[in-house]
């Protein structure tokens, strides 16, 4: 659900309850929690020296949001899941459109700075505008100025399944389950093995992001 649909849902909810005469300050309180949460993520993130503007972080930070959404739900506070909910489509709907209008700048900069064509195949094969800047960057790499990375090509994608491995990972810890059996239960769903599993929870990027309660 878009982040507009959720809000005007909360806001018509609201309305509802105060034309029923229900005092819907206790509501507010809980929406202000979740805003918290949410805050208190960034701020995390910031202190341990995190890239906010990482590809990954930025696809990873919704689903860390939607995780504690789930959280709030099951242990009975429907309005901070509300309120988390809303956050997590708001920085979704930011991070897409963030890969949107750069989507062009990294897939060249993959292949000019670490010469990996994979973003390059992928952007093509979903129907990407050829720009100037493309159209020039393809003219090198067939005319063989620019080489290909050895060892294949290198997608984007997995570096945010990687995220989303790690963010499973976190909300089966904070459930208590042990990290060796998170990690197994993980790799069991993305049909991975564990190694896989605990590449991702050791990637740069992610470090720093497992938070406890």
């Amino acid at each position: 659900m878009a982040a507009k649909d959720i809000l005007a849902f909360i806001e018509d909810l609201l309305r509802k309850f105060e034309n029923r005469g229900i005092d819907i300050k206790a509501f507010e309180k809980d929406f202000d929690e979740g805003t918290l949460y949410a805050t208190d993520i960034l701020s995390k993130l910031q202190d341990a020296d995190i890239d906010l503007d990482s590809i990954n972080v930025k696809f990873l930070i919704p689903e860390l949001l939607f995780d504690l959404a789930q959280n709030a739900e099951q242990a009975g506070h429907p309005w901070v899941c509300a309120e988390l909910l809303y956050q997590s489509a708001v920085m979704s709907e930011a991070a897409i459109e963030w890969w949107e209008r750069n989507r062009s700048a990294l897939t060249i900069s993959e292949i000019r700075q670490h010469h990996q064509w994979g973003p390059l195949i992928e952007y093509l094969a979903e129907g990407q505008p050829i720009t100037d800047e493309i159209r020039l960057l393809i003219i090198e790499m067939l005319s063989g100025k620019i080489k290909r990375a050895a060892g294949g090509s290198r997608s984007i994608k997995p570096y945010i399944i990687a995220g989303r491995m790690v963010a499973d990972v976190e909300q089966l810890e904070r459930q208590g389950w042990p990290t060796e059996a998170a990690v197994k239960e993980v790799a069991t769903n993305y049909k991975v093995s564990d190694r896989t599993v605990y590449r991702a929870l050791e990637l740069d990027d992610f470090r720093g992001l497992r938070m406890t309660d």
